[in-house]
């Protein structure tokens, strides 16, 4: 299996920048997600390596090989795609097969390597019917197979659980990501799904309007987010984002609700900044604890809403100029309008330019 590497690549159609100076290392054998909203220009980077596109600037490796030149069929990637293209007058047999027939491949070994597929994704016994006999999760496993058959070097995979109903994206998850770990293979996998990119990926690339702005483990996006946006962008509930003012003495003034004393962690970070910088503090909606005395890092609210999503209960509050969720216990009882004290885990907090 090999490692993939852009470097400084651009991709513009006329002067719209699809993506711009991006440089990114996949490690081999990684299952890397590249997570953004839709237009952000997730697609234009998996068609760049796969060489269905060329970069308007900047290098493409595989390995320590350049494949800028190299067309799609010499790259040995195998990929998946959103509608999985299947070919509707075969069966899911030739399907499967399609990449070693067109390659010549004897019939005997064609036929075993597509066997071995089958048993590997449990599709033995649907290998005669055609897609218009196929469920969705049965045509994604025929899709997939079609990839695993040519034992590509890379799979690149482009929102391929989106078309699937809730319940069986959520099966999917799990099998891709066993599938990954079982054929050891390097996967990129395009999503705008955060969660997908969280419950499979070993490491994220958040990528918006064409620029990189993190790349990391899950735990690492999710809890010390390079920017606002992608506190917001990652997590449900998302981050809470209040903005507020370095004071003189170096506490931060939250807007129109109360002032903090500066986290231990975040000092030195502090000390660098001047008074009256206008930031953003971020802190997840499970980091607030709901109190009826004041302790450590706190200020009062009031009561907005409260929401119970069966295993918790969302608490909004009033804090303000700034709505602040909560997430506590299940059949907390919360009366609109109420007074409480919000206590912040201060080892949590995270601390952004304000845009």
């Amino acid at each position: 299996m090999v490692q993939v590497k852009l470097t400084g690549v651009s991709i513009r159609y006329g002067d719209v920048k699809a993506v711009e100076k991006m440089d990114l290392l996949v490690k081999d054998k990684e299952f890397l997600t590249i997570l953004g909203p839709s237009g952000g220009g997730k697609t234009s980077i998996l068609r760049v390596i796969a060489g269905l596109e060329e970069p308007t600037e900047g290098e493409v490796h595989l390995d320590r090989d350049l494949v800028n030149e190299i067309p799609p069929g010499d790259r040995n990637l195998g990929m998946v795609f959103q509608n999985y293209a299947l070919f509707t007058h075969m069966t899911a047999r030739e399907n499967i097969g399609f990449p070693l027939s067109v390659r010549k491949m004897p019939k005997e070994e064609l036929e075993r390597r597509v066997d071995e597929v089958a048993r590997l994704l449990r599709i033995g016994d649907l290998l005669n019917r055609k897609p218009k006999q196929l469920s969705g999760g049965e045509q994604q496993r025929v899709a997939l197979g079609r990839a695993i058959v040519r034992k590509p070097n890379v799979f690149l995979m482009d929102e391929p659980l989106s078309n699937l109903d809730a319940a069986l994206r959520a099966k999917m998850r799990v099998e891709l990501k066993k599938l990954q770990k079982d054929l050891q293979t390097t996967l990129i996998y395009v999503t705008h799904d955060q969660t997908e990119a969280m419950s499979m990926a070993d490491r994220i690339a958040v990528i918006k309007d064409g620029t990189l702005l993190q790349v990391g483990t899950p735990e690492e996006i999710y809890g010390t987010p390079a920017t606002a946006w992608i506190g917001s962008f990652v997590g449900t509930p998302p981050m809470n984002l209040l903005d507020c003012t370095v004071s003189d003495g170096g506490t931060l003034i939250v807007d129109g609700g109360c002032n903090l004393q500066t986290p231990r962690s975040l000092s030195s970070k502090m000390a660098a900044l001047k008074p009256g910088k206008r930031l953003k503090l971020g802190i997840r909606p499970e980091d607030v604890e709901i109190g009826q005395k004041p302790s450590g890092l706190y200020c009062e609210a009031k009561v907005y809403l409260s929401e119970s999503t069966g295993d918790s209960t969302i608490v909004d509050f009033e804090l303000g100029e700034n709505m602040v969720k909560v997430r506590t216990k299940a059949g907390y009882s919360a009366k609109i309008g109420d007074n409480a004290y919000l206590i912040f885990n201060e080892s949590k907090i995270n601390l952004f330019d304000a845009v």
